[in-house]
């Protein structure tokens, strides 16, 4: 993957959307990152976990990405958990506050605890 590149994949489960992202999340990608969440939202997705673990670099601009995709689906019932950021990545979150806005799993698997019970029995 060449710097400046950004990845997104998605799989759906049971009661949750994943989507591990990979590469950079910054100014240069950042309408590719905003699309893909969005499109998972758009789809209906009201569990949303994104794992971050492939992702060097996020900057101000994909963190508020993320606090924007929190609200919109706190408000619709719904629920975001990240899952294992790297340093780089966990420190932009905590110096934005992001940390304490969206629960971090170390785990999809823990992630998945974290996402039980945000959306009625029956939907994604």
């Amino acid at each position: 993957m060449m710097d400046g590149q950004l990845t997104v994949r998605v799989k759906t489960g049971p009661a949750h959307v994943l989507v591990t992202l990979a590469g950079n999340c910054d100014h240069s990608t950042g309408l590719e990152f905003r699309d893909g969440l969005a499109t998972e939202v758009a789809r209906g997705a009201q569990r949303l976990i994104v794992d971050l673990s492939e992702v060097g670099f996020m900057d101000s601009e994909a963190v508020h990405v993320l606090l924007d995709l929190k609200a919109v689906l706190t408000e619709w019932g719904g629920s975001l958990v990240l899952v294992n950021p790297q340093p780089i990545v966990a420190r932009v979150l905590s110096l934005m506050g992001a940390d304490e806005v969206i629960p971090v799993a170390d785990t999809v698997a823990e992630a998945l605890t974290l996402n039980q019970g945000a959306a009625p029995e029956g939907q994604v």
